[in-house]
């Protein structure tokens, strides 16, 4: 099995491999967008966005050709919680360049009216013939297309979709200019208001005595902030929360003051814990940006970590100016006696990713495992007993039968543990605790070895695995 699927398997598995291995001894039917969504500047769906790099080349463009929301062509072990929507994207990248381009499927985003961001989440469709779009090498010339499934708020309104920090669909009526003064919100109330204006670029900033540094590759922007506190507690001031986006679709955070920044009486905004009610805090803030990109945009990052566009001078992004590159609509090879184990690989994928989900905390063991909940350690054996039941009835590829008979022995296994240590941990023996978690840990660990064994040995008789990334 490639390296990229070996690491996108073990990265979902590192919450089993911590329990196992590292114990503390001792103790959303297809719609289209409803008519809302189609308001504002664009892009819109079906438009192509240009993608440049640092000589201001046109390197390839970037489109969502189709948006489903809700999206509801899930199978049943794919439910969104309650309170939550799927919304599915289906993505285009077309690469005109004369290298190749790696993409990767993190790299999109959706983000809502309120500024809360959500990155892909996989789940199984088997009513949805459509491709995946998975992480991968585009040769010049050439296009890849697939969708996108993304988990948001269930009353959420969708406003953007997002390539790196570019919007590649914008519904947003209108966006803010430099000098607007743009509220910051707080549990519905505004608490402040924030005016950027335009940037001195390139900036020469204050230096260090005798410092002699130079910057290479690339030039200081600073950008002039005033933030305003308007409610009624003290307002903590963080240069760190704020962020440019440039035109090549990258996000830079303040770049660190030196000394002579970090004089309150010079012109580069401070960090300040208490800003007063109705008082005012003014200054520069200094971004690194690479030669041949231009800011585009200012946002501001929220305490409960909301997205806040200050100014985007440089948005709506340029559309594509190339010839559309299409899709290939060609039938995906299939290794005879490998039918249906793409589908089993990408099932088991999305069972990890559910798995880490559901548990969260509550599969996490004190160092002092005598003061562990036995009720919370049954309730994560019962998570992990019904997720090896339903592995079981998974009905996999014959070819996959060895590889989903050993993760089912490593599910049950985990939830004979937790339920082993529950019983430990309410007989109030440490010795007891300490044996049990010793035969844990030991069986444990080869058993997920084999699990691993018997997934990586199907690489060889079914290469198609490799797509999944």
């Amino acid at each position: 099995m490639n390296r990229a699927v070996h690491l996108r398997l073990l990265v979902p598995l590192s919450f089993l491999v911590a329990v196992l291995a590292a114990l503390p001894a001792g103790g959303g039917g297809a719609q289209e967008a409803s008519p809302e969504a189609v308001a504002g500047p664009g892009p819109h769906p079906g438009e192509r966005v240009r993608l440049i790099d640092r000589d201001r080349n046109a390197i390839g463009a970037v489109s969502v050709t189709e948006l489903e929301d809700p999206y509801e062509l899930y199978d049943d072990l794919y439910t969104p919680q309650p309170g939550r929507r799927f919304v599915m994207a289906y993505v285009v990248y077309e690469n005109i360049d004369t290298e190749s381009a790696y993409v990767s499927s993190e790299e999109f985003a959706v983000v809502d009216a309120d500024g809360f961001v959500s990155v892909p989440t996989h789940i199984i469709s088997a009513e949805d013939d459509r491709e995946t779009f998975y992480s991968t090498e585009v040769e010049p010339g050439a296009v890849v297309g697939g969708k996108l499934t993304f988990d948001i708020d269930a009353d959420a309104e969708l406003a953007q979709v997002l390539y790196r920090a570019i919007p590649v669909v914008d519904f947003r009526p209108d966006r803010p200019a430099y000098g607007d003064a743009v509220s910051v919100t707080a549990d519905g109330v505004v608490v402040a208001s924030i005016t950027v204006s335009a940037p001195t670029d390139p900036f020469s900033p204050p230096q260090d005595e005798g410092s002699g540094s130079v910057l290479v590759g690339g030039r200081y922007v600073a950008f002039p902030v005033t933030i305003r506190n308007l409610g009624d507690e003290p307002l903590a001031v963080d240069p760190d929360d704020f962020s440019v986006i440039d035109s090549l679709g990258y996000a830079y955070g303040e770049y660190p003051r030196n000394a002579a920044e970090s004089d309150p009486t010079g012109p580069i905004l401070q960090p300040n814990d208490r800003l007063a009610p109705g008082a005012t805090a003014s200054g520069l803030i200094r971004f690194h940006l690479f030669d041949g990109s231009d800011p585009v945009a200012v946002f501001y990052t929220t305490d409960d970590n909301r997205r806040v566009s200050l100014a985007e001078p440089g948005f709506p992004p340029p559309p594509a100016e190339s010839e559309p590159l299409v899709v290939p609509d060609g039938t995906v090879v299939v290794t005879p006696g490998c039918e249906g184990v793409v589908a089993w690989g990408e099932s088991l994928i999305a069972t990890f990713e559910r798995l880490e989900t559901e548990l969260g905390e509550a599969g996490e063991l004190p160092d002092d495992l005598s003061t562990a909940d036995p009720a919370t350690l049954r309730q994560v054996a019962a998570v992990f007993r019904t997720a090896a039941a339903e592995q079981a009835e998974s009905n996999p590829p014959e070819v996959a039968r060895a590889a989903n008979d050993a993760w089912v022995r490593v599910l049950s296994y985990a939830a004979d543990g937790y339920e082993a240590i529950a019983d430990a941990v309410e007989s109030g023996d440490r010795t007891r605790i300490d044996a049990v978690v010793a035969e844990w840990e030991e069986t444990g660990l080869v058993l997920f070895e084999e699990f691993e064994s018997a997934f990586t040995a199907l690489d060889t008789p079914c290469p198609e695995l490799n797509e999944i990334e």
